[in-house]
C-alpha cells in the first residue's frame, strides 16, 4: 500500500539460496490490485495473476515478466462484478489458465468458482463460471493428461458450510448442465425447490422451466421425480438427511443416465 494512498499493487521478488534479495517489482495502477499466485514460466520469466480496479474492465488480472522481473504485459480479464485469479498455469500451448471467483450468484451476493484461458500474450480465449449453490471459488488448476483442465477450491451452501470442490473439464463443450434439487431454478436450496418438486410430482400447469430440467427436480437421483423426492430434499435441506447426489454444488453434467434429461437450467 503507497503511503497516503488506499492504492495497493502486485509484489514480486527474487531471493537467493540464503533468502537474500536479489530484486523486488510491482505492478498495478491507481486503484487496488493485488496477487495471489506466481509461476515460473518455460521462458524463464514469471507469471502472476490476482485482481485489478485499476485497468479495464477490472477483475481477473494476469501479469507476465521476463527473468528479471522486468513487466512484458499485463492485462485484466474481467469477471466483474467479481473476478479474482487465485492460481495461474502455464499451459502446453504456451498459454495460461487461470482459475479463481468470477461473477455473482443470481441472488447477488458473492460469485462462483470459474476458469479462464488465454493465449500466450494474454488474449482471453474462452472461460467457464461453475454456478454454485452459495459462493465459491477456484483455488488451483493444472492442465489434464488429456488436454482438459482440473480445478480445485471450495464452495459455500445450505447454512454456510464449506465443502471442498474438484472438478474436469473435458477438451469438448459441456451442455445439459444442472444443480440437483433446485428445481425452482433460483440459484439456491430452500423450501420453494420442495414446492417446484411437488408441483412436478402432481403435474400443476406453468412449469416451462422444470419441464426442461426434470434432472434438477431429481433429489434422490433414482431416476424419477416422485413424492420421495421433496422428502430427500426437506431431509437434506434441515441437516436431517444426507447430502444429495451430485450435481449438488455447482452446474454440472448428470453422472447417472436415465430418462429425465435437462435441456437447459438457467445459470448453467
Amino acid at each position: 500500500m503507497r503511503a497516503g494512498s488506499r492504492a495497493t499493487d502486485l509484489f514480486l521478488a527474487k531471493l537467493d539460496a540464503g533468502g537474500n534479495v536479489e530484486w523486488q517489482r510491482t505492478f498495478g495502477g491507481d486503484g487496488f490490485d493485488r496477487a495471489r499466485s506466481v509461476r515460473r514460466t518455460l521462458d524463464g520469466g514469471y507469471v502472476l495473476t490476482g485482481l485489478t480496479s485499476s485497468f479495464a474492465p477490472g477483475g481477473v488480472f494476469l501479469v507476465k515478466t521476463d527473468a528479471e522481473g522486468s513487466l512484458e504485459w499485463q492485462t485484466a480479464l474481467g469477471g466483474q462484478p467479481i473476478g479474482e485469479g487465485w492460481s495461474v498455469h502455464e499451459t502446453r500451448d504456451r498459454g495460461y489458465v487461470v482459475s479463481g471467483i468470477c461473477g455473482e450468484m443470481p441472488t447477488g451476493g458473492a460469485g462462483s468458482p470459474c476458469i479462464l484461458k488465454t493465449d500466450g500474450h494474454g488474449n482471453l480465449q474462452w472461460s467457464r463460471t461453475f454456478r454454485c449453490n452459495g459462493r465459491g471459488v477456484g483455488l488451483g488448476v493444472v492442465e489434464a493428461e488429456d488436454g482438459g483442465y482440473a480445478m480445485a477450491g471450495w464452495t459455500e451452501a445450505v447454512f454456510l458450510e464449506e465443502k471442498a470442490y474438484f472438478l474436469k473439464l473435458g477438451t469438448e463443450p459441456r451442455s445439459r448442465e444442472f444443480v440437483r434439487g433446485d428445481a425452482s431454478g433460483n440459484g439456491a436450496h430452500d423450501v420453494e425447490d420442495a414446492v417446484s418438486m411437488l408441483r412436478v410430482v402432481f403435474r400443476a400447469t406453468g412449469l416451462p422451466g422444470l419441464e426442461r430440467c426434470l434432472d434438477a427436480a431429481d433429489a434422490n437421483d433414482d431416476g424419477r421425480v416422485n413424492v420421495l423426492d421433496p422428502i430427500f430434499f426437506l431431509g437434506f435441506l434441515f441437516r436431517s438427511g444426507p447430502e444429495i447426489p451430485t450435481p449438488s454444488r455447482c452446474c454440472d453434467l448428470d453422472p447417472t443416465p436415465d430418462a429425465l434429461g435437462c435441456k437447459s437450467q438457467t445459470g448453467c
